[in-house]
């Protein structure tokens, strides 16, 4: 995850706080609340937006 972050975007890192999970699995959602240290972390929602 570090990595994607990191080369998302050229020139630039994007923060734990603007990095998004396809929606979780319960085993998902636990590691994501222990990398972003929140249980506050985005998930990109389907559907139009």
């Amino acid at each position: 995850m570090d990595v994607a972050r990191k080369t998302f975007c050229e020139g630039r890192t994007l923060g734990i706080s603007q990095f998004a999970f396809s929606p979780p699995t319960s085993s998902g959602k636990g590691l994501a609340c222990r990398y972003c240290k929140t249980s506050a972390f985005l998930v990109y929602k389907d559907g139009p937006v």
